[in-house]
């Protein structure tokens, strides 16, 4: 999937708005605070049930002091999911000027929010007790709940978003292929606002996972450090409001960053591993840079995947080192997953305001923990001494998932260019 470079009169997508809630805070400005003064969110994990396992800690969003509102539903008012991307919502339509009063028909806002659990933590209540061997005893059921759908209506019928609802489920790419779903929908014409982006709680199946495949470091996340050993589980949920930059400017809104090119790949080569040589992520970034019109020259900054396990970051290291060749070592990279902990189907989302945010404050966060460079990875400037003031125009987001899912995002300044 890539925007389109070639209509002839192709109008810029824009970021109006954005909501943000991790380990970090619950909102926009406690998330780049937290990040611009190097304060780590990973703690030890609440409420798992680790079976006899360690508990290696992670990211959890702190606790909501805002209710569900009380026409939901009981079961839906309960659903963590549900609570935490309304609070999400509000704040990224609020900023938007579009929570009070949305100009827009309901048939023409769409919603594209995308995850790899979907309901799945909704099962949880449901399960009354567990075996000798830590296995859950549930009632059945009650598990229709884990459809990603049952997460989706009710945000679609809280904010009056009938024109198409969809969850894109393309592993930890999934909130990137919900924004890249969304600016396509937008150009097509047949929308006027799109909601985008992604989300992900933490559960007992992810984290035992994650763990299982000996993909969580007990340690800190050291992204590209020559010593990392994995990840940590986070919890979060990232949105932006989109809409072509004329109807933002007729209604006088303030476009906040535009979405310049997208593109989107897959392996197909291993369940879990990525492909060594990082052919499909490469691929995924000359797309968004050719359905951006721009050159790797152009990209001033790259937020990297960087999920610190050892087969991603090399792979994901030999895939810019194609892209960018021998400007990479002039390209400031950070890999913010080592303040919040990898927040799968949210990664994208969460990723896309941070980066929206280095463009807005021309700021490249640093990386936390990471003390030497892979010495694989020679000409990689990672960002690790602190925050980089410095000029961003042009910036790329990456997300690559299980299965072979890349996706690349390329965005700008605000004023459409």
């Amino acid at each position: 999937m890539t925007l389109s470079s070639s209509a002839p009169q192709r109008e810029p997508i824009v970021i109006t708005g954005m909501g943000l809630i991790t380990a970090l805070g619950q909102d926009v400005p406690s998330n780049w605070s937290a990040v611009l003064t190097r304060r780590s969110g990973i703690a030890p994990l609440p409420g798992i049930n680790f079976a006899g396992a360690a508990d290696k800690g992670g990211g959890v969003a702190p606790d909501l002091a805002d209710p569900p509102p009380r026409h939901l539903k009981p079961t839906i008012r309960g659903e963590r999911a549900v609570r935490y991307l309304i609070h999400c919502i509000r704040e990224a339509m609020g900023q938007a000027g579009l929570l009070a009063e949305n100009p827009y028909p309901a048939r023409r806002r769409a919603m594209m929010i995308g995850t790899t659990l979907g309901g799945m933590i909704s099962a949880r209540p449901f399960v009354h007790s567990y075996n000798e061997r830590g296995a859950p005893r549930a009632r059945y059921n009650r598990l229709r709940a884990w459809n990603a759908g049952s997460v989706l209506r009710p945000l679609l019928d809280e904010f009056q978003f009938s024109g198409l609802g969809s969850t894109p489920t393309t592993a930890c790419a999934s909130g990137l292929s919900g924004i890249g779903l969304g600016a396509t929908l937008l150009q097509s014409g047949r929308f006027d606002v799109a909601l985008a982006g992604g989300y992900d709680p933490i559960s007992d199946y992810t984290y035992a996972g994650f763990n299982s495949l000996m993909l969580v470091d007990p340690g800190a996340i050291r992204p590209f450090d020559r010593d990392r050993r994995g990840l940590k589980v986070g919890e979060g949920y990232g949105l932006v409001v989109l809409e072509r930059l004329s109807s933002a400017r007729a209604r006088g809104a303030k476009a906040l960053a535009t979405i310049l090119g997208y593109g989107e790949t897959s392996d197909a080569y291993h369940l879990t591993r990525p492909i060594p040589d990082g052919a499909g992520a490469a691929l995924a970034m000359r797309l968004a840079l050719d359905s951006a019109g721009l050159s790797p020259e152009d990209i001033d900054h790259v937020n990297a995947h960087g999920t610190a396990t050892p087969d991603n970051d090399i792979s994901e290291y030999r895939a810019m080192r194609n892209v960018f060749g021998e400007r990479l070592r002039d390209i400031p990279v950070t890999a913010v997953k080592s303040y919040m902990g990898h927040t799968l189907g949210g990664a994208g989302g969460v990723e896309t305001v941070l980066t929206a945010l280095s463009i807005m404050h021309n700021c490249v966060p640093a990386t936390l923990n990471t003390e030497k460079v892979d010495p694989e990875m020679p000409d990689l400037d990672l960002v690790l001494d602190g925050p980089r003031k410095m000029q961003v125009n042009v910036a790329m987001t990456n997300s690559f998932g299980f299965g072979g899912c890349n996706a690349s995002l390329i965005l700008g300044g605000g004023d459409g260019c």
